[in-house]
């Protein structure tokens, strides 16, 4: 069986960095992959130093929370609630205990192509029995619900990955019957 861990948020991330570091000395440490989403880049970059074989996924940039509502406006006119205050955050400080913000930021991460590092440990995984006929592939995701950027990546992040396992395992089961 191949695993995948994701932690979602600072609290999640840490947990699997945590786990991570028990199981890298591990006879299947191979067979586990482990991604954390954040949109606070100095724990990123944190993580990224100490575990350089994690994957990262980066949910922010620069931007305030205003620009992406510009940008997004099907957030921000159906639902994100716009607030003055929370316009001119940068979502680079982390989602700050609102949920909303790690969503349009996982919006936007996710409408910019930028899940390279998510989709990389899902190939690393496939590649290690790619001559088996049949994998199992579990995915934990870790996250706290009293956050902002974990709570409200949990869902998006969860569905988003359903989706694409789905159309991996169409892709891999099509090109095994010779299907193009």
């Amino acid at each position: 069986m191949l695993f995948r861990s994701l932690g979602l948020g600072g609290t999640g991330s840490k947990i699997i960095e945590r786990v991570h570091d028990k199981l890298a000395r591990g006879s299947q440490s191979e067979r586990i992959a482990f991604v954390v989403f954040d949109t606070d880049i100095n724990d990123l970059a944190e993580i990224k130093r100490r575990s350089p074989e994690m994957y990262a996924v980066q949910t922010s940039t620069r931007s305030t929370v205003g620009e992406y509502l510009n940008i997004n406006t099907n957030a921000r006119d159906n639902w994100f609630p716009v607030n003055e205050m929370l316009n001119r955050k940068t979502l680079t400080e982390g989602a700050a205990q609102v949920r909303a913000i790690s969503r349009l930021a996982f919006d936007t991460t996710l409408k910019a192509g930028n899940l390279e590092p998510l989709h990389r440990a899902v190939e690393q995984l496939f590649r290690i029995d790619k001559d088996q006929e049949e994998q199992a592939l579990r995915v934990i995701i870790v996250s706290s619900l009293a956050g902002g950027t974990g709570s409200g990546l949990l869902l998006p992040v969860a569905m988003y990955l359903n989706n694409f396992l789905d159309r991996k395992s169409t892709r891999l089961n099509s090109s095994h019957l010779g299907i193009s």
